[in-house]
């Protein structure tokens, strides 16, 4: 489980664009990705815009892709991970009123 903004993050280097403020969103599900091991090591404290540039690991899942995404164009703060969260819970509550 990765979180795309870190949870111990690198204020030094920090930007506005992909602060997070209220840091009980870093556990929120529109912040966590599933990734391997060996990507959760490489990613470890790096910003959002640092793992969006990691094109090869973001392809393992299409979550982490579409965070990236909007990470390299736009933000990744509290108001992206809500959005992001509110959008994955909805698509998990669709495909689950699909099911028989």
């Amino acid at each position: 489980m990765e979180h795309f903004s870190p949870s111990k993050e690198d204020v030094e280097h920090a930007s506005t664009a992909t602060h997070v403020q209220d840091r009980d969103l870093l556990n929120w599900f529109g912040n966590l990705a599933l990734v391997t091991v060996s990507t959760n090591s490489k990613f470890s404290n790096n910003s959002p815009r640092e793992k969006a540039n990691n094109r090869p690991a973001r392809r393992q899942s299409l979550k982490l892709e579409l965070m990236a995404r909007r990470a390299e164009t736009s933000s990744w703060n509290d108001d992206d991970i809500k959005a992001h969260h509110e959008k994955m819970v909805g698509v998990l509550q669709n495909a689950l009123a699909q099911r028989p």
